[in-house]
């Protein structure tokens, strides 16, 4: 028979080829898995501010059409009175500071309150709900008197006083969450 004998080197270097390669994609595998854990963490937490917890499940799980019949609840609307007019009057950057300083009182007032869902945030005004059994419509109340002491100390780029107008609507009410592509949460109707 043939009997050959193969040089020792040429058995490491494949092996230490193999092994980089298998590092690498091993590295490569890493990478993509935290990447991908990301996403999902971030899909959660824009799901937690699409809708209620619930109805954000659901949307996620594929349910596309989540329609939530409330029994009884109150929405309540607060706007920042003259918005527009002082948007005219005064700069930019010292209206969109007024407005953040404005919002984050309001986003701390809600932190705080448990049983409000904050349903809507557009330029002047905020829309929010409670449907707290037999205490939905002191929760909001409570709400507003918050946000009112909040803003107390913020004045109005033309240094006055930041004022609010504020609505409360109970009854009964139906939300959803309308549209794929960029969903949105529909802020309670009537059913």
């Amino acid at each position: 028979g043939w009997s050959f004998a193969i040089g020792s080197s040429l058995l490491v270097v494949p092996l230490a080829m193999a092994a980089a390669s298998v590092r690498r994609i091993e590295t490569e595998t890493r990478e993509l898995l935290l990447s991908t854990q990301r996403h999902l963490q971030l899909e959660d937490e824009l799901a937690a501010a699409l809708a209620p917890p619930e109805l954000s499940r659901r949307f996620l799980r594929g349910d596309h059409l989540v329609v939530e019949a409330i029994e009884e609840g109150t929405a309540m609307f607060v706007y920042v009175e003259q918005y527009k007019e002082l948007a005219l009057s005064h700069g930019t950057q010292a209206l969109i500071a007024w407005a953040t300083a404005i919002f984050q009182c309001f986003d701390g007032c809600i932190d705080r309150s448990s049983s409000v869902t904050k349903v809507e945030t557009f330029n002047d005004f905020i829309l929010v709900f409670s449907t707290k059994p037999k205490e939905h419509v002191r929760v909001c109340l409570s709400l507003a008197c918050d946000m009112l002491k909040c803003v107390q100390s913020l004045p109005r780029p033309d240094g006055t006083p930041t004022t609010l107008k504020v609505g409360v609507s109970s009854g009964a009410f139906t939300t959803a969450i309308i549209g794929l592509q960029s969903p949105r949460y529909a802020p309670p109707a009537p059913p």
